[in-house]
């Protein structure tokens, strides 16, 4: 079958198409099949069903397809070094290893049974097969992965936002210990703008604040009343931002830690940096103590 006169037959020999098509391919059908809900993955495994043989034949798998495969590889071990947070490994590394023996040592055990008792080979061979369903166990995560994320839409500035949490604090004056302090009213707003960030909230404890991504410093003002005898404090929260790499589909975030704080002492008397790094899990950064 000729294609505008262009020589080419189907399916498809020559390397130099093979790399067009197979680009265009990738290009093209994630993002149509996308707008219909379906995860790239699945996407792409669709398309290959309907360029092959068994499909319109487009393409034949041949020894050109072996160079695909191996940078497709190269681009997935790529991305999960792109995507790996050293610091939520080390924290969970324990965790991860006994994931890992799991997800090797199950499978690797259920597919030496069932090739010894369902299949009657021998163990070394029943061994060698069981490897081969040990080795891609993981490679259904991703898969269904996607396909659970999908089924909800996920607010990726709001979920991937690190939030500075706060908490209020005095002295007790009989007992001289650290008690929990509530303000019966507290609006907060970020200095030279018209930014509320907390508006008239009543009897506060805790703070949950966003620090600015587009500079190293972040100031915010405490209204304590609309009784503008009533002073209010400032405070300057100085920070680092770090992009870092979160998802295909939420893109670049921000990791944020607290280098230093200056403040104003009208009903604020100081601020002790209880955790650095400002994270989304809730985990307490400052503690603000206010005079009795």
């Amino acid at each position: 079958m000729e294609l505008f006169d262009l020589n080419i037959h189907f399916p498809v020999t020559d390397p130099t198409w093979i790399f067009f098509l197979v680009l265009i391919i990738i290009l093209f059908a994630p993002m149509i099949l996308g707008r219909l809900r379906i995860p790239h993955i699945i996407g792409m495994i669709l398309a290959g069903v309907v360029v092959g043989k068994y499909g319109f034949n487009i393409l034949e798998r041949d020894s050109s397809f072996e160079l695909f495969g191996k940078v497709g590889l190269y681009y997935i071990m790529f991305l999960a070094g792109l995507e790996m947070d050293m610091d939520d490994f080390k924290k969970n590394r324990t965790k991860g290893l006994i994931f890992g023996m799991f997800t090797f040592l199950i499978p690797m055990g259920l597919g030496i049974w069932s090739s010894m008792s369902m299949l009657d080979y021998g163990f070394l061979t029943s061994v060698l097969l069981a490897s081969m369903y040990a080795s891609h166990t993981l490679i259904a995560y991703p898969i269904i992965s996607i396909v659970s994320s999908c089924s909800e839409e996920e607010d990726c500035s709001m979920n991937a936002r690190p939030m500075m949490q706060c908490y209020l604090y005095k002295i007790d004056g009989e007992t001289e210990r650290v008690v929990n302090d509530t303000l019966d009213s507290l609006t907060i707003t970020a200095f030279g703008t018209d930014s509320i960030i907390l508006n008239n909230q009543k009897r506060v404890h805790g703070l949950s604040l966003p620090l600015r991504y587009t500079a190293d410093s972040t100031v915010l003002v405490f209204h304590y009343s609309k009784d503008v005898k009533i002073k209010k404090d400032t405070i300057v929260i100085r920070q680092k931002n770090t992009p870092y790499f979160l998802s295909m589909d939420c893109g670049y975030q921000m990791k944020q830690s607290i280098t230093g704080r200056s403040y104003s002492r009208h009903l604020l008397d100081s601020i002790y940096i209880q955790t650095a790094e400002v994270s989304i899990y809730g985990t307490e950064n400052l503690k603000l103590f206010y005079r009795n």
